[in-house]
């Protein structure tokens, strides 16, 4: 079972494994479509909110350092 973390700055969820999913009207997380932090841009990332921006970071730099996306061995560089 995933761990969804609200990213009050964008209305949505992010799990460990950097997939990103919108809320529903009540609040909860629409698992029926979900992106990878990789179809961001960079738009995206600056109007995240500070407590928000340290969230997804953390999740991107464990990635980036494993050179591990998604459960892939392909290299997020």
């Amino acid at each position: 079972m995933s761990k969804y973390i609200f990213l009050r700055s964008k209305d949505m969820y992010i799990d460990e494994s950097g997939n990103v999913y919108e809320a529903t009207k009540n609040g909860n997380v629409d698992t029926r479509n979900s992106k990878t932090l990789l179809k961001f841009n960079g738009v995206w990332w600056n109007t995240l909110s500070p407590r928000d921006y340290k969230i997804v970071n953390e999740i991107w730099r464990k990635f980036a350092k494993l050179g591990d996306y998604h459960g892939t061995n392909e290299s997020i560089r």
